[in-house]
C-alpha cells in the first residue's frame, strides 16, 4: 500500500504538469525530454497501465485475503478507487482504455455485484465508473476509431503484428535472436509495400528498415512468437493461460484473475514485458500463493 500511495502522489503532481511545458522529474527518466501524457515514471504512457492495474487491485486482494477489518480496509478501498479512476480520467493510453472498456470494467462490476459486502461500494463507485466509460470512449473515438487509418500507433502495431505472423507462418519453429533482425525486417518491408497497407500511417515503423534500434513488434506475444515459434505458443499456454484457471482456486482469487487477464491481453495487443518489474513481481506472488497457501474453491 505504501507503493500505491507513493504512486498516487506522483500521479497527482504529474497530472498538473504534463500538459505544461515543464518536464516532470526528468532526473528519474531514462529519456529526460518532454513527454505530453501521463506515464508514472515509465518509458511511455502505455507502460503505466499495468502499474495502475496491479497497484489498484493487488492491495484490495491482500486486504481481502488477509481479512483486514475496519479503517484499514476502508482506506485500502478508498485509495484504490481514487488511484484507478483518477488515472483513467487523465490517461491517454489507447491500449489501456481499450482493454478497460472491453474487459476490465465489466469484470469489476460483475465481481462487486456478486459480492454482497461490496454491493454498497458499487453504488458509490457507479458515478466514477460511468465517467470512466464516457472518458475512455470519447478519447478512443477521437484518437483511435475516427483516425484508424492515419494514426501512427495503429500503423506501427498492425504492421509489426502482421510481420510477426508472417514470420511465424514461414518459420513455425522460430528464427531465434540472430536471424530475427534480417527476417523480421524483410517481412516489415514487404508489408509496407503491400497495397492494403497504403491506407495506414507506417512512418514510424519504416525507421526499422534503416536501423535495428528498438526493432520490435511492440508486444511481448508477437516478439516471442517470432523468436520461439510453436515452442513459445506452448510456453505461453502453460505459463499464462493455464495460470488463469489455477488462480481461481486461491482464496479471493477473482481479483488476481482480473489482473492476470489484463496482463495477458496487454502483452498480446500493445505491451512488452521484458522490464515490466511489477508484472513479474505479481506473477511471483501468484507462484508463492499457489505453492505455500491453502487453496479454496
Amino acid at each position: 500500500m505504501a507503493i500505491q500511495i507513493l504512486l498516487i502522489i506522483i500521479l497527482i503532481f504529474e497530472a498538473q504538469i504534463y500538459k505544461t511545458k515543464e518536464v516532470f522529474l526528468p532526473f528519474l527518466h531514462s529519456d529526460p525530454s518532454k513527454y505530453w501524457r501521463i506515464r508514472l515514471l515509465t518509458v511511455e504512457s502505455s507502460w503505466s497501465g499495468s502499474v495502475v492495474i496491479i497497484f489498484t487491485f493487488l492491495p484490495v486482494f491482500l486486504s481481502e485475503y488477509l481479512n483486514r477489518k475496519g479503517a484499514q480496509r476502508i482506506l485500502v478501498y478508498c485509495t484504490s478507487l481514487f488511484f484507478f479512476f483518477y488515472y483513467t480520467i487523465h490517461s491517454e493510453s489507447k491500449g489501456y482504455l481499450l482493454l478497460l472498456l472491453i474487459s476490465l470494467l465489466p469484470m469489476l462490476v460483475r465481481y462487486m455485484y456478486s459480492n454482497k459486502q461490496l454491493r454498497y461500494v458499487l453504488f458509490i463507485a457507479l458515478i466514477p465508473l460511468v465517467i470512466s466509460l464516457i472518458v475512455g470512449f470519447q478519447f478512443l473515438d477521437k484518437e483511435f476509431f475516427s483516425q484508424l487509418n492515419t494514426n501512427v500507433s495503429v500503423g506501427t502495431r498492425l504492421t509489426g503484428d502482421l510481420a510477426a505472423i508472417k514470420t511465424f507462418v514461414m518459420n513455425p519453429l522460430g528464427v531465434g535472436l540472430g536471424p530475427f533482425m534480417e527476417i523480421y525486417t524483410n517481412n516489415i518491408n514487404c508489408l509496407i509495400n503491400a497495397d492494403f497497407m497504403q491506407e495506414f500511417n507506417t512512418l514510424e515503423i519504416e525507421q526499422y528498415l534503416h536501423t535495428p534500434k528498438n526493432l520490435s513488434s511492440k508486444t511481448y506475444f508477437f516478439d516471442h512468437l517470432v523468436f520461439g515459434g510453436f515452442f513459445f505458443l506452448i510456453f505461453f499456454y502453460l505459463f499464462f493461460i493455464k495460470r488463469l484457471r489455477r488462480v481461481s482456486y486461491i482464496k479471493k482469487g477473482y481479483l488476481l484473475k482480473m489482473i492476470l487477464i489484463y496482463v495477458i491481453l496487454s502483452s498480446i495487443f500493445y505491451l512488452t514485458l521484458h522490464i515490466k518489474y511489477e508484472v513479474w513481481f505479481f506473477l511471483a506472488l501468484i507462484d508463492f500463493l499457489e505453492n505455500n497457501e491453502p487453496k479454496t474453491t
